[in-house]
């Protein structure tokens, strides 16, 4: 099982948007499919209160399922679910770290 972290970002501090770390969750789950793999998912509030850390356990495709097909299947289910949630509207979903920071 692999861990990917996705940085959910909100428009504007989460007194505003009502949404919280149970909600974000049962959304994902709701957009999550049978292809994605997924086995887990925890989401914890950053303490500026306007963005979120979900943690996606993911089961392996097969034996040559490398960790970047890992975060790109987590990266495209929380951005589904944001395209597809009217209460998730202006949303942002980034892997964290992003992409342009990692050490190769």
């Amino acid at each position: 099982m692999e861990l990917v972290i996705v940085t959910l970002t909100a428009p504007t501090p989460r007194g505003r948007t009502g949404i919280g770390a149970p909600v974000l969750t049962d959304l994902l789950w709701v957009h999550a499919t049978a292809a994605d793999r997924v086995e887990h998912i925890t989401v914890r509030e950053a303490p500026d209160g306007t963005s979120y850390a979900a943690g996606l356990f993911l089961r392996p495709a097969d034996s040559t399922a490398g960790q970047e097909s890992h975060e790109l299947t987590a990266l495209h289910l929380c951005r589904t679910a944001i395209d597809n949630s009217p209460a998730l509207t202006g949303w942002r979903a980034d892997l964290d770290p992003p992409v342009h920071q990692r050490r190769c």
